[in-house]
C-alpha cells in the first residue's frame, strides 16, 4: 500500500477531469430532444460509478465525468490484532459533475452545460489481518439531480476489497479481489442495480529517477478484470442495448516512495493513466487515477 496522508487531512483521491457526454458516431449533430438522448444512455447515476476518465461505447457513445472525491483520514490502520483499535476509519465526501458540452464563457465553464450533480458521502474501514493482509470495506450513499430534466435519484454503493502483498527483489507486488454493489433509485422511473467481481495484481518497483530534493520515486503498474453480474447497460441509436458484462483495466503511473504527491493543500496516493476495455471491445476508456488500487 503507498504512503498515506497524516491523519485528519482533508484529501482528494482519485480526483481528474472525467465530464460525462455523449455524441454521435462522428461527433454528428443528429436533432433529437433532451428525452430521447436521456432515453439512449446508461443512467446519470451511475457517472461516479465509471470513474475517472474518458470512455467511448460501440463507437457510438462517448462519457466524460468530473469526479471529486475528497476525503478525510480520521484514524490510520493500526498493525493489527487489536481488534477495533486498529480499524483505520476515513470519511469520503465524493462529488460528481457531469458536463453536456465543453463550451467556455470568458474562460471559466458555462454553468447551463452542467447536466448532472451528485453528492454520495460514506465511509471507509481497513484492517490489517497481518503485515501482508488489507480489508477495507466502504459503504456510501446520498443523492443527485440531473439538471437538464429536473430529474432526482438516490444513489448509493458498497463493497469489500482485499490485499495480499508480498515482494519479490526490487519489486512489491499485491494481489486483489473485490466484491460489489451500487445502485440508484429515482423520484419517478424504475431504480437499478448493478454488483459483480474483480480481480486483479498491482506492482511497485525503485526507479533511478529522484526529485530535487533527493525525494525518491517508484514506478507502479496494476492490471485488473471486473465482472458485472447484472451487466452495465447502454442505450444505442435506435432500439439497440449494449450490456457490457465485464472489463479489464491496466494502469502505469508512479509515486514518491516516502511521501503523498502534493497539489496546493491537497496530497494524493500516485498519479496513474490506464486504459479500460471489454472483453468484446464494444466499451474502452482512458482514465486518470490518484489512488492506489485498493482505493479505486
Amino acid at each position: 500500500e503507498s504512503v498515506r496522508p497524516k491523519r485528519n487531512a482533508l484529501t482528494m483521491r482519485g480526483a481528474a477531469l472525467v465530464l460525462l457526454v455523449f455524441a454521435a458516431p462522428g461527433f454528428a449533430q443528429d436533432a433529437v430532444t433532451p428525452a430521447e438522448e436521456a432515453a439512449r444512455d446508461i443512467h446519470w447515476a451511475y457517472s461516479s460509478f465509471l470513474g475517472t476518465g474518458f470512455y467511448r461505447v460501440a463507437g457510438d457513445r462517448e462519457v466524460f465525468v468530473l469526479d471529486m472525491p475528497f476525503r478525510w483520514d480520521w484514524r490510520e490502520p493500526g498493525p493489527g490484532g487489536k481488534g477495533w483499535e486498529d480499524v483505520g476509519i476515513q470519511f469520503d465526501f465524493p462529488v460528481t459533475v457531469g458536463v453536456h458540452r465543453l463550451d467556455f464563457l470568458g474562460g471559466t465553464l458555462d454553468p447551463e452545460n452542467f447536466g448532472t450533480l451528485s453528492f454520495t458521502p460514506g465511509v471507509d474501514l481497513r484492517y490489517a489481518l497481518t503485515d501482508r493482509w488489507m480489508l477495507r470495506g466502504y459503504v456510501h450513499g446520498g443523492g443527485g439531480v440531473d439538471l437538464s430534466e429536473d430529474e432526482t435519484a438516490w444513489i448509493w454503493d458498497a463493497g469489500l476489497r482485499a490485499r495480499y502483498g508480498f515482494p519479490a527483489g526490487r519489486t512489491e507486488w499485491g494481489v486483489l479481489g473485490e466484491v460489489f454493489h451500487a445502485g440508484y433509485n429515482p423520484e419517478t422511473g424504475p431504480a437499478g442495480s448493478l454488483g459483480g467481481f474483480g480481480l486483479g495484481a498491482e506492482g511497485e518497483t525503485p526507479v533511478a529517477l529522484r526529485a530535487a530534493d533527493g525525494g525518491a520515486l517508484n514506478a507502479t503498474f496494476d492490471l485488473r478484470y471486473r465482472w458485472y453480474a447484472d451487466g452495465l447497460t447502454f442505450r444505442g441509436r435506435g432500439a439497440t442495448e449494449i450490456s457490457i458484462r465485464d472489463e479489464w483495466r491496466f494502469f502505469a503511473g508512479f509515486h514518491w516512495r516516502e511521501r503523498p504527491l502534493k497539489a496546493w493543500f491537497f496530497t494524493f496516493d500516485r498519479f496513474s493513466v490506464g486504459y479500460r476495455i471489454s472483453t468484446d471491445g464494444e466499451f474502452r476508456g482512458v482514465t486518470v487515477s490518484m489512488s492506489a488500487p485498493l482505493d479505486r
